[in-house]
């Protein structure tokens, strides 16, 4: 209980909330852990409708490409892992990598859409948590995206 405890206090997804929201709303994760290399939480073909969050480790995302895998980002402790399958339940032509031994908090979405019901304003202010690490998260992959365009291009701007 105190890995799902820290990683809410920890996560941007859960910042607003109080710690008795926190302690409220711990006993409905799920921990899960992987070996590093191992797919984590989804493949290509799976759906997946959980609100998951990194406890620890890295995971890498990988979308499939004409010669193999690239590598779109690497996601940190307190990152959302998959916002796609919570909100509209499809599945997401990405792979999840865990790098080293990585930990996975995982809720599944009867139990969040119950919170939606129960304590709407708490579940807003997670909703908007989500919101902002998902911005966050593009925000970094925008980053990376300049500096490699910058390095293919000889540019030291980023525009």
């Amino acid at each position: 209980m105190t890995t799902v405890i820290d990683t809410l206090h920890n996560s941007a997804i859960t910042e607003n909330l109080s710690d008795t929201e926190i302690r409220s709303i711990a006993g409905m994760f799920e921990i899960k852990g992987y070996k590093s290399g191992e797919a984590v939480v989804l493949s290509e073909t799976e759906t997946h409708d959980n609100l998951s969050i990194l406890a620890n480790g890295n995971i890498k995302v990988k979308i499939p490409c004409g010669i193999g895998e690239s590598t779109v980002c690497m996601l940190s402790p307190g990152d959302l892992v998959d916002l796609n399958g919570l909100v509209s339940g499809t599945t997401v032509n990405a792979i999840f990598y865990a790098v080293g031994k990585t930990t996975v908090l995982s809720m599944h979405k009867s139990k969040f859409d119950g919170l939606v019901n129960s304590h709407p304003l708490m579940m807003c202010r997670v909703l908007h948590g989500m919101m902002l690490n998902f911005q966050s998260i593009l925000r970094r992959m925008n980053y990376q995206i300049a500096d490699l365009r910058n390095y293919i291009y000889g540019t030291n701007s980023r525009s």
